[in-house]
């Protein structure tokens, strides 16, 4: 039986003072864009998605659409949240979010599933999925590191309960900086 896990940074959005701090900056009007080409696109997947997502703002407008077209709800996990690089070291998000993604990794196997989260907690999913880094093929990479751009989708296909094809869905419309 096949699944599907999709983990979508959020949209765009203008950078402020405090943006990593909860709730943070809202969508601009590209990023406001970007959800609704992004709902479309997980509407021709034809699926019934559980939606997992930052409690963040910008996450829950960039899902906003999708929730919508479905008549769906998200799940609020605080544990998919961007880090504050002045609150938080990089050690702590990295055992905050692959420990979230292990307790929770059995059911996200067994439906078809998305998270929307941030530069660092989706970069710390894929270290996970990819532990020996050779598995997946990063096209992408910003300054800050990041394996997703904006509004970018990585697709994994879940067969037999394994994790199988990993890819990286951008669309000419995500802004890479």
């Amino acid at each position: 039986m096949k699944k599907k896990l999709l983990l979508i940074r959020h949209a765009d959005f203008d950078k402020v003072d405090g943006m990593n701090d909860f709730p943070g900056p809202s969508l601009n009007n590209d990023g406001l864009n970007q959800s609704v080409i992004i709902s479309n696109y997980l509407n021709s997947h034809g699926l019934k998605f559980n939606i997992i997502s930052s409690d963040f703002t910008r996450c829950l407008q960039t899902i906003q659409p999708f929730i919508v077209s479905q008549k769906s709800v998200a799940l609020t996990e605080p544990s998919l949240r961007e880090r504050n690089p002045l609150k938080e070291p990089h050690l702590s998000l990295d055992k905050r979010v692959k420990e979230w993604f292990r307790f929770n990794l059995s059911n996200l196997i067994k439906s078809d599933n998305i998270i929307v989260s941030h530069c660092g907690p989706i970069n710390m999913i894929l270290e996970e999925i990819n532990e020996n880094h050779k598995s997946i093929s990063y096209t992408y990479e910003d300054s800050f590191l990041c394996h997703t751009p904006k509004a970018g989708i990585w697709e994994i296909d879940i067969i037999n309960n394994k994790m199988s094809t990993v890819q990286l869905k951008t669309f000419p419309y995500t802004i890479i900086e």
